[in-house]
């Protein structure tokens, strides 16, 4: 999945919008997790063989590379 973050200083509230061909389960987790407002918790993410929580506020940059998904 590409993302792309554009700031808009007349947007007062985040606005996610998907552009798709197809609904995909991917798609869909995207939104239900968007839509539970479950991020502004701690990311939990599996780096090699051990978990690693992360705080949103030092998430820069998510982007799939090769199937993996990098924070």
């Amino acid at each position: 999945m590409k993302v792309k973050v554009e700031l808009n200083k007349d947007q007062d509230l985040p606005l996610a919008v998907i552009y798709t061909d197809k609904m995909t389960e991917e798609v869909e987790r995207a939104v239900a997790f968007l839509e539970s407002g479950a991020s502004s918790g701690p990311l939990i993410a599996q780096q090699e063989d051990r978990l690693v929580i992360i705080k949103p506020s030092d998430v820069i940059l998510v982007r799939v590379e090769g199937g993996d998904t990098v924070i």
